[in-house]
């Protein structure tokens, strides 16, 4: 037992010392209310602002927009009995010494590096697919829709969560005549398709002026699945016209894609704007991939849906 004691109390005190170590320090953010005064003569009166002491940073909201500056930025901040309590808040941090001209590295290293733009985004709206390759012989382009869920992880990196409805379509009079072994034929006529996709994304996203964004960009990637669901009258041309059988039939696939793509938002306000974005989804096929509702390729092992996308975005911060 006292050999047990005798090995776990350097562990015990390794712990703690670790815990000590990475734990951030209560008195490191403390939170007061007055008005802030910085060196541009820019003035924020009657502000709640959080004072972060590793940082050497204070953040707080002015017009519904988080500000974050650092202590050299500060002339002066005066509380809400009048009195100046700039020393008391941020040091000699406010103080440059004689022949000093060091810049506020750590407030750009929190604002640019550390502050997500949103904490979770929506976007939503209509899209026009261009299906591409053998395998989407006679149908063509289309309206359809599409929502995505973006959730920040980083400052410049999210997962993106996407589903849409394709508006793939037949062209008209799109009709195919196969055999059955060079003996039966059959017409197949009056289509019918419907195409969802589905997709997981990582994405990386930023702004073009972080301060204020007002035009965001993006870039993503993953991999998904297309689902086709395709309906004909398939009608067995006999000898005889007087024979001839029409019956229903479908055939539903799902194809493995992997996606990716581009885009822009452009806010109206902090947290609602308009969308604009591309996507291409490459359909992974396998050799001799053949509909039972309509003819494809043997060869074939790739096709593709390009989309442009527009619709509305809403950010949540």
């Amino acid at each position: 037992m006292k050999q047990f004691l005798g090995y776990l109390r350097p562990t015990v005190l390794f712990g703690i010392l670790v815990v000590a170590l990475y734990s951030p320090p209560v008195s490191a953010y403390t939170t007061e209310k007055g008005t802030i005064t910085l060196k541009d003569s820019t003035v924020y009166e009657n502000v709640s602002y959080t004072v972060d002491r590793r940082l050497k940073t204070i953040s707080f909201k002015f017009e519904n927009k988080k500000k974050v500056v650092s202590f050299t930025d500060v002339t002066v901040i005066v509380d809400s009995n009048g009195e100046d309590v700039t020393e008391s808040v941020v040091g000699d941090h406010y103080r440059q010494r004689g022949g000093e001209t060091w810049k506020s590295a750590d407030s750009d290293v929190h604002r640019e590096a550390r502050r997500k733009l949103y904490k979770i985004g929506f976007s939503w709206g209509g899209n026009y697919c261009f299906p591409l390759g053998d395998y989407y012989e006679g149908f063509q382009s289309g309206f359809g829709f599409d929502g995505n869920i973006i959730v920040p992880f980083t400052h410049n990196t999210a997962f993106r969560a996407s589903i849409s409805y394709a508006g793939i379509r037949p062209e008209d009079g799109l009709a195919y005549l196969v055999t059955d072994n060079y003996v039966d034929f059959y017409l197949l006529d009056d289509y019918n398709i419907s195409t969802w996709k589905y997709s997981l994304s990582a994405q990386f996203y930023g702004a073009f002026n972080r301060d204020e964004p007002s035009v965001l960009y993006y870039v993503y990637g993953g991999f998904g699945g297309v689902t086709s669901k395709l309906e004909a009258d398939q009608t067995y041309l006999a000898s005889n016209p007087l024979y001839n059988l029409t019956t229903r039939i479908e055939s539903t696939e799902t194809k493995f894609i992997t996606t990716m793509g581009a885009g822009l938002d452009f806010l109206i306000d902090q947290d609602l704007g308009f969308n604009l974005g591309a996507c291409l989804d490459i359909l992974w096929l396998g050799n001799g991939d053949q509909s039972d509702v309509y003819y494809v390729y043997d060869e074939m092992n790739l096709a593709y849906h390009f989309d442009i996308q527009f619709g509305m975005v809403l950010l949540l911060k």
